[in-house]
């Protein structure tokens, strides 16, 4: 996903083909540690899969209180990777991986988790 700005002088056109428009979802991420309480605060990176491979970086931000809302993503297969950040008690852990599915109706499957 990305923006490009252009600036048109009176009566000049620009061609821009084919655009696909797609609709896009916000999307609600919970994380718990072992004991299923909510992890203070971590990193999330979110990557389009393809090919069943992470691929193209599509969001980046932060979990507080075990939650963090990605305004919008569009139907499709996803990679998370979630870093615990130490909040002074030394437990950090390792990044950690999974799936996330967003369905053509907006719905989330995988947007639950549990970390070590």
């Amino acid at each position: 996903m990305g923006s490009k700005r252009f600036e048109l002088a009176q009566d000049q056109t620009l061609d821009l083909g084919i655009l696909e428009i797609q609709p896009v979802f916000p999307v609600l991420i919970e994380v718990q540690d072992e004991q299923g309480q909510p992890i203070k605060m971590g990193t999330l990176a979110v990557y389009r899969k393809r090919k069943g491979q992470a691929s193209e970086r599509v969001w980046g931000g932060l979990v507080q209180k075990g939650k963090v809302r990605i305004p919008g993503l569009s139907a499709g297969l996803y990679r998370l990777k979630f870093g615990k950040i130490s909040m002074g008690d030394g437990a950090k852990g390792e990044p950690q991986e999974s799936d996330l599915e967003v369905k053509e109706n907006g719905t989330a499957i995988g947007n639950a988790y549990n970390f070590k």
